[in-house]
């Protein structure tokens, strides 16, 4: 049996930084979002709100979660300018 000695190609992918940084904490980003959670259904009636309302509170809590993951990407990971 041959084995195959033909070089293997580097993937060329890109993965968005905020994918990667979720990724990357993804412990961190769990905890920050269940606290959230629990923060917003105890300050409001979240089965009342009108939609308008619904989705601040969905944008806010998204901008939330996203913006810790990016937060501890920078702040624990220097990126190294290649």
């Amino acid at each position: 049996m041959m084995k195959n000695t033909a070089a293997v190609e580097k993937s060329t992918f890109s993965v968005p930084v905020a994918l990667e940084a979720v990724n990357m904490f993804g412990l961190a980003v769990f905890l920050v979002s269940n606290i959230l959670t629990v923060l917003i259904n105890l300050s409001m009636d979240t089965l009342q709100a009108s939609n308008a309302k619904a989705m601040a509170v969905l944008s806010i809590y998204l901008a939330s979660v996203c913006g810790t993951a990016l937060l501890l990407d920078q702040l624990l990971f220097k990126k190294k300018s290649d």
